[in-house]
Order: structure tokens, then sequence, then C-alpha cells
């Protein structure tokens, strides 16, 4: 069992939707979970301020505790602009917090934001197991090296979470539908009812 884990998000749904139920299952296996988010999308977003408070909420709802997590307000498609920044905190992030495992948008995610905080995440965090999260429509490729087993209850904390998001109710990828299926096609791929998969880039076993 790992003993932390941390979750790497350019976006406030990012984790929801990429490592939802595989945070859902380490929360419930004891393991300490943090994020950090790098974008609030403010001022794309109206209300400005409405993705800050759904995020609080749906982090509320997985049980990822108020002081492990943190959202920076850094502007949405602009972060590569912030690189050197982002990658020193990370690197005081993982001195401080001294992750396991590391979660971290995948390094074929073709958004730009993603793009950034996948790349500075994988300079920052090497020497640790490292795991890409799988966001569908932004993938062109995607590895599916690496799968987690989730359960229904897990399955649907993910669903409840995005639930939170009500500005972006209506939106064809956070339907609750395509959220189960996804999870149904990974779990059918490796013989599991449900599952997530993950790209792996580093895989680290300690004594």
């Amino acid at each position: 069992m790992y003993k932390r884990a941390l979750v790497l998000c350019a976006h406030t749904d990012d984790l929801e939707f990429g490592c939802g139920g595989t945070i859902a299952r380490m929360i419930d296996d004891g393991t300490d979970v943090f994020v950090v988010v790098y974008s609030l999308v403010n001022p794309s977003i109206n209300p400005p301020g409405i993705l800050e408070e759904e995020w609080e909420m749906s982090m509320d709802v997985i049980g990822i505790k108020p002081d492990k997590r943190l959202a920076f307000d850094l502007p949405m498609r602009e972060l590569s602009g912030w690189r050197q920044p982002i990658l020193e905190g990370m690197v005081y992030t993982k001195t401080r917090i001294n992750p396991d495992i590391v979660f971290i948008p995948s390094l074929q995610d073709i958004h730009q934001d993603h793009q950034v905080i996948a790349q500075e995440g994988l300079r920052a965090f090497k020497d640790r197991t490292l795991l890409g999260y799988e966001l569908a429509w932004n993938n062109l490729t995607f590895q599916t090296t690496h799968f987690v087993e989730i359960t229904v209850p897990q399955l649907e904390k993910k669903v409840e979470c995005l639930m939170q998001y009500h500005s972006q109710i209506g939106k064809k990828y956070i339907e609750p539908g395509y959220i189960r299926a996804l999870a149904i096609t990974r779990g059918h791929q490796v013989g599991l009812d449900y599952a997530e998969c993950f790209e792996v880039y580093r895989w680290v076993v300690t004594v």
C-alpha cells in the first residue's frame, strides 16, 4: 500500500476525470492523498470563482482533506509561460510531501496546459513511481499499461464528485453514462468489471 500519493492537475476537474476511482480506492485503503491544481480557469468561466467552489465540494466528497489540497490561479492555456515557477513549486512539494506515487496528465495529452504539467511533473518526480492519467477526449494515443480495479462504490464516488461541477453539466464528457462506460471498457480489457488505466513512466519498487 502506498503511504502518500500526489495528483498534479492543470485544471480543477482533472483528478476526478483521470483517476477519481483510483483515488477513491487509495483513500479507502488508507493512503494520504494530496492534490495540486494550477489553474482555476478564471476569467474564462462565468461567474469567476465558481470552479474553485465546485472543486472544493468535489474534494470534500472524495475525502481529500483541506490541508492536503492546493489550487493556484494561473491563467488557463498560458501555463507554458510559468514553467520554471511550476517546476520549482513541484520540487518544493516533493520535498515537503515525499510522495510514493505521483499521477500526472498523459504525456500524449494534446491540451497545452496538460502538456506543461505532464512534462514538468516528469522532471520533478522522475525518481518516483509516476503514472499518466487518461483524459480520453484529449489523447490521440494512450498506452494502457497499468490497470487499477475499482468497485461500484468507488466508481459512483467518482461520478458524484464530477456532479459537483454544476457549471459544467451538459458537456458530453461529464455525463455519468460516459464515465461509467469508460470504467466498464477499461475493466473488460483485463477481465474486470470496472477499472481505470494509466501510462507507466516510472515504476519504483522499494524494500
